[in-house]
């Protein structure tokens, strides 16, 4: 079974490292776009906040924001290029992951064994909450290991983490 302290741990080192990733950043810079084919890191911090609204909707406990303020970073959504209606400013992403985070992480560590041993409907299949949890960190981890590429798209030619 899911370890939730251990998950807990792992989802607060990876908010240390999107803050490591984003120190000194401006919301600017954080809509650059990549010569090819993928998401800025706004669009990216925005998708991991709905990913962890989306597990707090999982471990039936209330979310932190209202359903639609992540529209805008719903998977499958077009790419972030410019400042538009639903785009979140990047300091307030930031701030947004740090009042987020300690209920988050205190849903993780309170969940029941039960409760992460539920099954749930995921797309056509059903899957036990805690794998689904766990499948969520390594999206978020993945995610995590972008924003280096993106902090560098701004110029930056630095080793964060």
């Amino acid at each position: 079974m899911i370890n939730a302290q251990l998950m807990a741990d792992h989802f607060a080192i990876s908010l240390r490292s999107i803050h490591m990733q984003t120190d000194g950043l401006t919301h600017e810079e954080s809509i650059m776009q990549l010569p090819f084919r993928g998401n800025c890191m706004n669009w990216t911090l925005g998708h991991a906040l709905l990913c962890r609204e989306e597990i707090l909707d999982m471990l039936s406990m209330p979310r932190v924001f209202p359903n639609e303020t992540f529209q805008r970073y719903d998977q499958g959504s077009e790419p972030i290029t410019q400042d538009e209606p639903g785009v979140i400013r990047l300091e307030k992403l930031l701030e947004m992951f740090d009042e987020q985070s300690p209920r988050f992480l205190e849903a993780l560590i309170n969940t029941s064994e039960e409760t992460y041993a539920t099954e749930i409907q995921v797309g056509q299949n059903k899957r036990v909450v805690a794998r689904r949890v766990l499948f969520y960190f390594f999206h978020e981890a993945t995610h995590v290991g972008e924003l280096a590429i993106l902090r560098q798209l701004t110029g930056r030619n630095d080793q964060v983490v």
